[in-house]
């Protein structure tokens, strides 16, 4: 049965209720541009929804290069029936879409995906496994919260205090301090309103990152599927990831604590793609600590994209899936081995075709340097997290 893909990149909006969420344009684009990315789970004849057209040249170049044979459904265009939907993320509405567009629907119960993105559960983890950063808290109400940053900040303590359901660095706010700005204690007292929970975390000196991805059956053990290094910018915001094959061996320990993670989300009812991210710090002191629980995500991934390319590149190499800003320029590839996922223009409902602002490439290499050298050539102008 052939799939339908939909990339409901921000569907954590959807699980965490209140009042409805409109996504600025900007985003909706940005959501459009990385629908393309379903091509690295994809196989032939496999359908992705799309809000834009693409020139019919892009799917040609893309079949060239070995991807594979995708059809893109435009607006305006009958969905075939039948289908079976995949989606980012399970939501109820989501669910309700699939149903009336006659999609097969194969979905976790609600309940369980809420549960198992909620950070009331992850945060859970970490503290009763004793996992968790030195001072990091749960909240139902502000005045605790401010206390709490009375108790444990210095003035030059920076930190995060995020919000129940978040994706890709949004949904938190950065402080420093005991102080919390008028625009920030209303942004604390809107999610608060809702229902969800405040959590405040001390920011650390990241080291490395990575992402462990998990697939979990209705029944049967959850399996391991890989991890890939996550890149990150200065403020944490996802830039791509990285695979090599000594990875697993040196993030053994986090992963033994995500199938823990991964047993416990099965048995609340949810089965599907996990991905946990995990992370090195250095302490005050200046060692070096493990958090192996930083996010869990119910849902597809950017890493676990990322790690499915691994079946267009030749055996045996390391590589790298980058986001980078989209050049100006026409489109050349400074590099030999690498593959571009996105096309360069779509074309809206108003008949306006527009350049994208961001391009994804898949670059492998035999080495680890060679593969750092291609990074940089192909990120020109960008920087690279991590660098």
């Amino acid at each position: 049965m052939s799939k339908l893909f939909v990339g409901n990149f921000d569907f954590e909006h959807q699980l965490r209720g209140g009042e409805a969420f409109t996504l600025p344009v900007h985003l909706r684009r940005r959501n459009v541009e990385l629908s393309f990315l379903w091509t690295a789970l994809a196989q032939d004849g496999d359908f992705i929804l799309g809000d834009a057209g693409v020139d019919a040249e892009f799917f040609r170049i893309s079949q060239r290069q070995g991807l594979p044979r995708l059809n893109l459904i435009a607006p305006g265009e009958a969905i075939p029936a039948a289908l079976e939907l995949c989606p980012w993320g399970w939501s109820n509405e989501m669910r309700q879409w699939g149903a009336q567009h006659r999609c097969t629907v194969n979905a976790p119960e609600e309940n369980a995906v809420w549960r198992s993105n909620s950070r009331r559960f992850s945060f859970a983890c970490e503290r009763d496994w004793d996992v968790a950063l030195p001072d990091a808290a749960e909240f139902v109400d502000l005045n605790t919260l401010r206390q709490h940053l009375r108790d444990v900040c210095r003035p030059e303590t920076r930190w995060v205090i995020k919000a129940e359901f978040g994706m890709s660095a949004r949904e938190r706010i950065l402080g420093q301090g005991a102080f919390v700005s008028a625009n920030d204690v209303n942004w604390l007292q809107r999610r608060l309103a809702r229902g969800q929970r405040l959590y405040f975390e001390p920011w650390v000196e990241k080291i490395v990152e990575a992402g462990l991805q998990f697939s979990i059956p209705p029944t049967g053990e959850p399996q391991f599927a890989g991890c890939t290094e996550l890149l990150t910018d200065a403020r944490g915001q996802y830039r791509g990831s990285r695979w090599s094959d000594h990875l697993q061996a040196e993030w053994d320990t986090e992963i033994t604590c995500g199938i823990r993670v991964a047993g416990e989300v099965q048995r609340m009812g949810y089965f599907g793609p996990l991905g946990i991210d995990a992370m090195r710090y250095r302490d005050d002191s200046g060692e070096v600590r493990s958090r192996p629980i930083q996010d869990v995500n119910a849902r597809w991934t950017m890493g676990r994209l990322a790690l499915e390319c691994q079946r267009f590149v030749p055996e045996g190499s390391c590589f790298s899936l980058l986001h980078l800003a989209a050049s100006d320029e026409p489109l050349t590839m400074p590099v030999k081995d690498c593959l571009r996922f996105l096309p360069d223009y779509l074309t809206w409902g108003a008949g306006s075709r527009e350049r994208l602002k961001q391009q994804v490439y898949l670059s492998w290499a035999e080495t680890e340097a060679e593969l750092t050298a291609n990074e940089k050539l192909l990120a020109g102008n960008n920087i690279l997290a991590g660098e």
